[in-house]
């Protein structure tokens, strides 16, 4: 349907952890050097691809970065030694995803039982200086915890789905927005994000029963909505020509089936601006108004 418009002419946490405890090589070097986890039915085809490349995107042991580590506040002490530590989930970002972090860098963080965690504030906190996209590194953090049994709160998606992050994971922590995470488990897990040749990776470990089974994590396949199309009246003349729409999306999550969030995308109609005709000069008053008479 076309629309027309006449124009004028002017344009329009919860408690979380802040303490870097500062170099712990050993520590990273058994942490990043674990087995790549079993691919699932809706990671499949990207493990593939990973072991085709020759590795996970996490650094080697040898290579160990600086791990800054999220401590407690609240006086509980830092998650011990997890080289024994099962691992609850790991996900990287996708091929071709602007960088993200400083290659070498990376963060820990901890979480005890029930604790819960603040992007914003882990953020402000010093020693992330190595983040340079907030938008890959929130959604790296989203897909790990959702597929690791934790209990997402406060997240907000963008306007549009940022470059370089999954559909259904999308998490926009700019302009005092946050993305906030409970532990539910009974016990302690930790969070490892570092980075090697510019490509991000998240994994959660836990010190979890042997029969801890981790939730079955889908995302629905897109449902895409066409652009309307619409035709603008420019006044003055100055703002003439066409631009391209947008397709807007509509994308479910699931947690051992039952929806955890639903993320919608709106569509931006493609704009055809021009200058209006003599008769619709006509229409207007020398103040801009319509011609009633």
């Amino acid at each position: 349907m076309l629309t027309v418009v006449l124009l004028a002419g002017c344009a329009a946490l919860i408690g979380a952890w802040a303490a870097d405890i500062g170099p712990a090589r050993e520590l990273a070097a058994r942490f990043l050097a674990a087995d790549k986890p079993a691919a699932t039915a809706d990671d499949g085809a990207s493990a593939e691809r990973e072991e085709a490349e020759g590795g996970e995107g996490l650094p080697a042991a040898g290579d160990e970065p600086e791990v800054h580590s999220q401590g407690s506040s609240s006086g509980l002490p830092d998650v011990p030694d997890i080289g024994g530590w099962m691992r609850l989930s790991w996900v990287r970002a996708s091929d071709g995803a602007p960088a993200a972090l400083e290659d070498g860098a990376a963060y820990r963080i901890d979480l005890p039982p029930g604790g819960m965690f603040s992007y914003r504030l882990w953020r402000e906190s010093d020693g992330k200086a190595g983040i340079r996209n907030d938008d890959i590194i929130a959604s790296l953090i989203v897909e790990s915890a959702l597929r690791a049994g934790l209990e997402a709160g406060e997240r907000h998606i963008h306007d549009a789905l940022p470059a370089g992050v999954k559909a259904g994971f999308d998490a926009d922590v700019s302009d005092g927005r946050d993305l906030t995470l409970r532990n539910p488990h009974a016990f302690p897990v930790a969070l490892l994000v570092a980075a090697s040749g510019g490509v991000p990776a998240a994994e959660w470990k836990g010190d979890a029963p042997a029969d801890w089974r981790a939730p079955a994590v889908t995302v629905s396949e897109p449902e895409t909505f066409r652009p309307e199309r619409i035709q603008l009246i420019s006044l003055d003349r100055t703002r003439t020509g066409d631009s391209s729409g947008k397709p807007g999306m509509l994308v479910k999550v699931y947690v051992d089936g039952r929806l955890e969030h639903k993320d919608f995308y709106a569509p931006v109609p493609a704009r055809s601006v021009r200058a209006p005709t003599e008769e619709e000069v006509g229409a207007f008053r020398h103040d801009g108004s319509l011609d009633g008479g």
